[in-house]
C-alpha cells in the first residue's frame, strides 16, 4: 500500500470536472465547463467556446445565460489587457456582442466599455490643460465626450434599477439561500452603479475642462458633482457635502480621486469658497490615497489659475531658491504650470501681487522644464503662445528666444547633413552664434540667480551653440584657428560642474574633451602642448567620475595613444598595444581585463562565453600576479588581487571545460590573502562555494558533497547556491543516463543509472531541505516543483523499473507538492495516475486521469491518451458506466481519435459488454 494516497486523492479529488452525479446532457456538460473555466481564470478559451455555441444557436433557442457569460469574461478581459492590440481586439468582439445582442449583454461589459473610451478621452482632456493639443482636438473631444456622459447617465440609471430590483426580490425572499443570492447581486448592482457615477462624474468635469463657455462650464460642474455625491455619502443626485465624508474613506483611491474631482467641479460651478473648503480638507488629510497626491495638487493649480490667485499658486508650488534645486518641479507639473501662466485666462482681474507671481509661476516652471532638458516642451510652448510676454532683461526671456534661434540653426544644420560636427555654412554660424549671444545675456540676466537649476542646462546649451559654429568665422571677421571650439571646450567644462545629473554633467564632460581633440588634431592651434596638458586632465577627472560611461573606454585608448573606435575585441587589442613605458599601461591593461570580464558575462552564446572566458583569464592571469605582489604594500592591490582572483574562480569554472589549473591558482591567492590579513575575510564563504566547483569538476563528488556540508552551517547565501550546485550536477549526471520510458513496465536499471537516481535524489532532498529554511525568500517557493519535479522522473525510474515500493511513496509525496502549488500541471496528473495505478487505487488513479482530461483541449492527441486511459480503469470497475462513456465518446468522435488512442478505444469498445435498456448516467 503506497502511503500519501489520502493527500493527494484530496488534490486530484476537486472538482477539476463534473461530479459523477451531473446529468450527462449536453446543456448541462457545457455549462459545467464554461463555470469551470469562469472560475479558474480561462476567460480566452471561455470567449471562445461561448462564441462558437452562440453562433451555431438557432432561433427561439435560450441564449441568455451564455451571452451573460460572455459579457461578462469581455468585460474581464478588457479590464486586464495589457496592450493597444489586447484592448482593440476585446473591444471590437464586446461592441460586436452589445450589437448582436443588446438585450442580454451586461451593464459590466457596457460599462467596460465605457471605461476605455474614457481612458483615451482623459488623455487628451489632460493634455488640453496643458497646452499639447490644438483646437481641433479640443472640440473632438469634447463632442466624444458629451456621448460618453450620455451613454454614463444611461449606464446609471441601468445600474440603479438593477439594485433597486435585487433590493426588492431580497427584502420579498424567505429562503435562507435564495436570500444571500439576492443580496450578493444587490451588492454587484450597487458596484457596477458606484463605478458608473465615478466614471460620469470625472467625464463631466472634463467636458466642463474643455468647455469654452463659463456658463456652460458651471452646468457641465453641477452635473458633475451630482454624479460625485453617489460616491461621497451625499443624497440622491445631490452635490457632495464635506461633512458627510468619512475622513478614513480617502484611504481608497477612488473615494479620494472623487473627492478630487468635487473640489475642482465646485471651482468650475463658481463656488470657490466651497472648492477651498474642499481642497484644505484633502490636502490636510494624512490617510490620503498616495496615487492621488499628484492629481490633487494639478487639479488645485488649475482652480488657483481659472480664478487669477497667481501669489497662492506660488506659495502652493514653487519653492523658496534654497529649497529649488532639491525640490525641482516635476516635467508634467512645469509644462502645466506653464501653460496656465502662459494662457492666463480668468473670470475675473487680478492684481499687481498676483500679477508678479503669474510671471514668477511662468519664468520658475519653463527654467524647470529647461533644467530637465525638456526644451521640445519649451519650443512647443513659445510657438503656441508667442513670445510677447517674455519681454525685457531677464533670465527665461533670454532663454526661450536662445532656444528658438538654436532650434532653427539645428533644422536648418539637419538639412546639411553631418550635423553632430560643426557647420561649414555661413549662414547657419551666423544664426547658431545669434543663439550663443542670446544663452550668454540669459546668463548675464539680474535674476539668473535665482534659477540654480536651469543655469548648467544654459551653459550647456551655450556650449553646443559655440561648437556647432566654431569652425567658422563670423561675417567679415577673422578668427584664430580652434577660437570656436575653445570657447565651446571652457563652456562644456562649466556646465560638466554645474549639472546636476550625473550622465548630463558626464556628457558635458566628454564634450569638452572631445572639442580640444578637434583642435589638437587639426595641428593649427598656438600652443598645443598646453591643449594636450588640458586634455589629459580632463581626461583623468573624467575616468575618475565615470570609470563605466560608454565613452571611458575610448577615452583610456586614446590616452593610451592608440587611436579610438572599433569593436570590442578591437578595443582591447589596442589597450594591450598601449607603450610599456607609458604611465597608461597598467590602467590599459585593467581596461582590457574589465572589458573581457564585462564581454564574458554579456556573451550571447555558449562558445562567444568559452571564447571570452579564456580572453579574460589571459589578461587577468599577469595582473593577479602583480597585484598578489603589492599586495603587502598596498591595501589597494591587495583589494584588487582578491576581486581579480574571485573573478577568475568563477570565470574558469563557467566554461565549457572547466580551467582547473587556473581556477585553482586564483583560489590558493584569495586563499593565502585572507590568511594574511591582508583583506577582510568576507568572501570565505563564496570561495568555498567555488571550491565546491572545482571538486565537482575534477569528479570528485563525495568531496564536493563535504564542502556542501560545511556551507550549510555558514552564510546561507553560499549554502543554497552550493545545494543547487550539486543538485545540477547530479541532474545532469542522470540525464545522460537515464532511461528512455518511464512507465510501469520499464525494463530494470542498469547499475550506472540506479547510482545516478539514487545521487540525484540525495542532492535533491538536500536542496528542498536548503529550500524550506528560505522562509523570506519567495523564489525558493518557486523553485520547489522544478527540484521535485527532477526527483519524482528518478523515483519513478526506481519505482517502475526496480519495484522500489519506497521510491514510489517518494515519488507520490514529492508529486503532490507540485500539485499543491500547480494543480492543472499536465505531468504532474499523469505522474500521479500511473503511481496510484500501479499501488492499485483505482478511484484516485481515475480522478487523476478526470483532471488531466479537463485540463486539454479535446483535439490534443494527449487528451485521448487520458481518455483511452480513464476509459480503461472505469471498464474494471463499473462496466455499464464505461460502456455510456464511450458510446457518447463514439458520438463525438465516430473515428474514436487520432492513431494509436483511437485504435485502442476501438478495441476497447468492442471488449466492452454492451449497455443494458436503463444505462446509469453522469460524467466518468
Amino acid at each position: 500500500m503506497i502511503k500519501g494516497v489520502a493527500c493527494t486523492v484530496g488534490l486530484v479529488g476537486l472538482a477539476l470536472v463534473a461530479p459523477a452525479r451531473a446529468a450527462d446532457t449536453t446543456e448541462q456538460a457545457d455549462a459545467i465547463v464554461d463555470r469551470y473555466l469562469e472560475r479558474i481564470g480561462l476567460d480566452e478559451l471561455l470567449v471562445r467556446r461561448l462564441a462558437d455555441r452562440i453562433a451555431l444557436m438557432k432561433p427561439g433557442d435560450d441564449r441568455a445565460e451564455a451571452v451573460t457569460l460572455l459579457a461578462n469574461a469581455y468585460a474581464r478581459l478588457l479590464d486586464e489587457a495589457e496592450t493597444d492590440a489586447q484592448r482593440q481586439r476585446w473591444e471590437s468582439a464586446a461592441a460586436d456582442l452589445i450589437q448582436n445582442a443588446p438585450n442580454e449583454a451586461t451593464t459590466e461589459l457596457r460599462l467596460s466599455l465605457a471605461r476605455v473610451t474614457y481612458r483615451q478621452l482623459e488623455d487628451t482632456a489632460t493634455k488640453w490643460m496643458m497646452a499639447m493639443v490644438d483646437e481641433g482636438d479640443r472640440q473632438i473631444t469634447l463632442r466624444r465626450l458629451m456621448d460618453l456622459l450620455g451613454e454614463l447617465d444611461r449606464l446609471a440609471d441601468r445600474a440603479q434599477g438593477e439594485y433597486q430590483m435585487y433590493e426588492q426580490r431580497e427584502s420579498n425572499e424567505r429562503r435562507p439561500g435564495a436570500v444571500q443570492a439576492w443580496s450578493e447581486r444587490k451588492a454587484e448592482a450597487g458596484r457596477l452603479r458606484s463605478m458608473t457615477h465615478y466614471l460620469a462624474g470625472w467625464t463631466a468635469l472634463h467636458v466642463a475642462d474643455l468647455e469654452p463657455d463659463r456658463d456652460r462650464q458651471a452646468a457641465r460642474a453641477t452635473r458633475a458633482l451630482a454624479h460625485l455625491g453617489w460616491l461621497l455619502n451625499a443624497p440622491r443626485d445631490r452635490s457632495p457635502e464635506l461633512d458627510r465624508v468619512p475622513e478614513g474613506t480617502l484611504v481608497f483611491e477612488h473615494v479620494a480621486r472623487a473627492a478630487i474631482a468635487s473640489a475642482a467641479a465646485f471651482a468650475r460651478a463658481g463656488e470657490p469658497s466651497t472648492a477651498d473648503a474642499w481642497f484644505e480638507m484633502l490636502e490636510s488629510a494624512a490617510n490620503l490615497h498616495p496615487g492621488a497626491r499628484d492629481v490633487l495638487r494639478q487639479r488645485h493649480c488649475i482652480a488657483l489659475a481659472q480664478a487669477g490667485r497667481w501669489a497662492e499658486l506660488a506659495d502652493l508650488m514653487l519653492p523658496t531658491s534654497t529649497d529649488a534645486i532639491d525640490q525641482p518641479l516635476s516635467v508634467a507639473d512645469a509644462r502645466l504650470l506653464a501653460a496656465l501662466a502662459l494662457s492666463h485666462t480668468s473670470d475675473q482681474p487680478w492684481g499687481q501681487r498676483d500679477e508678479r507671481s503669474r510671471e514668477r509661476v511662468r519664468d520658475r516652471a519653463l527654467a524647470a522644464l529647461v533644467a530637465a532638458n525638456e526644451l521640445g516642451h519649451v519650443l512647443d510652448l513659445s510657438k503656441r503662445f508667442g513670445l510677447d510676454q517674455l519681454t525685457g532683461d531677464s533670465f527665461v526671456a533670454h532663454q526661450v528666444k536662445a532656444l528658438r534661434l538654436y532650434q532653427q540653426a539645428r533644422e536648418d544644420h539637419e538639412l546639411q547633413g553631418a550635423s553632430d560636427a560643426p557647420t561649414s555654412d555661413q549662414i547657419t554660424a551666423d544664426k547658431y552664434r545669434l543663439a550663443a549671444a542670446q544663452f550668454e545675456a540669459a546668463l548675464r540676466a539680474p535674476d539668473a540667480a535665482a534659477f540654480p537649476d536651469a543655469l548648467g542646462s544654459c551653459v550647456m546649451l551655450l556650449g553646443l551653440a559655440q561648437y556647432y559654429a566654431g569652425m567658422v568665422p563670423a561675417d567679415g571677421a577673422t578668427l584664430e584657428p580652434g577660437a570656436g571650439l575653445l570657447t565651446a571646450a571652457d563652456a562644456f567644462e562649466q556646465a560638466s560642474r554645474d549639472l546636476r545629473d550625473p550622465n548630463r554633467a558626464a556628457s558635458a564632460l566628454w564634450m569638452a574633451i572631445h572639442a580640444l581633440t578637434q583642435v589638437i588634431d587639426a595641428g593649427d592651434a598656438p600652443d598645443t602642448s598646453a591643449l594636450v596638458t588640458r586634455r589629459d586632465r580632463l581626461e583623468a577627472r573624467f575616468l575618475s567620475a565615470y570609470p563605466d560611461h560608454p565613452q571611458a573606454a575610448a577615452i583610456t585608448i586614446r590616452r593610451a595613444g592608440s587611436g579610438s573606435g572599433g569593436d570590442l575585441e578591437e578595443r582591447i587589442d589596442m589597450l594591450r598595444q598601449v607603450d610599456p613605458a607609458s604611465p597608461m599601461r597598467a590602467s590599459a591593461e585593467r581596461q582590457a581585463a574589465r572589458l573581457a570580464y564585462d564581454a564574458w558575462r554579456s556573451a550571447a552564446n555558449a562558445s562567444e562565453r568559452d571564447w571570452m572566458a579564456s580572453r579574460y583569464l589571459a589578461l587577468a592571469e599577469p595582473l593577479l600576479a602583480d597585484d598578489r605582489r603589492g599586495a603587502r604594500e598596498s591595501e589597494e592591490a591587495a583589494q584588487r588581487a582578491m576581486l581579480r582572483a574571485r573573478r577568475m574562480a568563477e570565470v574558469a569554472l563557467s566554461m565549457g571545460a572547466p580551467d582547473i589549473a587556473r581556477a585553482q591558482a586564483a583560489l590558493d591567492v584569495a586563499d593565502a590573502l585572507i590568511a594574511e590579513h591582508l583583506v577582510d575575510p568576507g568572501a570565505a564563504d563564496e570561495l568555498q562555494y567555488r571550491r565546491a566547483q572545482l571538486v565537482l569538476a575534477t569528479g570528485d563528488f563525495d568531496g564536493a558533497r563535504e564542502i556542501v556540508d560545511r556551507l550549510q552551517l555558514a552564510d546561507p547565501r553560499f549554502a543554497i547556491a552550493a545545494q543547487r550546485l550539486f543538485f545540477r550536477h547530479a541532474q545532469r549526471a542522470w540525464q545522460r543516463v537515464q532511461p528512455e520510458s518511464l512507465v510501469p513496465s520499464a525494463q530494470a536499471l542498469t547499475e550506472p543509472q540506479r547510482l545516478a537516481a539514487h545521487h540525484l535524489i540525495d542532492a535533491g532532498e538536500a536542496l528542498l531541505a536548503g529550500l524550506a529554511a528560505r522562509t523570506d525568500d519567495p523564489a525558493a517557493d518557486a523553485e520547489v516543483p522544478h527540484v521535485c519535479r527532477a526527483m519524482v522522473r528518478a523515483l519513478c525510474a526506481l519505482y517502475f523499473a526496480d519495484q522500489d515500493a519506497p521510491a514510489g511513496e517518494q515519488a507520490l509525496a514529492l508529486n503532490q507538492r507540485i500539485l499543491d502549488t500547480q494543480p492543472r500541471d499536465a505531468e504532474a496528473l499523469r505522474r500521479a495516475a500511473e503511481l496510484l495505478e500501479a499501488g492499485g487505487h483505482i478511484e484516485p488513479a481515475m480522478d487523476a486521469w478526470r483532471a488531466l482530461l479537463a485540463g486539454l483541449p479535446p483535439t490534443d492527441t494527449a487528451w485521448f491518451e487520458a481518455k483511452y486511459r480513464l476509459l480503461r480503469l472505469l471498464a474494471q470497475q463499473d462496466p455499464a458506466r464505461a460502456r455510456t462513456v464511450l458510446d457518447q465518446h463514439r458520438v463525438l468522435h465516430p473515428s474514436y481519435g487520432p492513431t494509436p488512442w483511437g485504435e485502442r478505444l476501438r478495441e476497447l469498445d468492442r471488449q466492452i459488454p454492451p449497455a443494458p435498456a436503463q444505462a446509469s448516467e453522469g460524467a466518468p
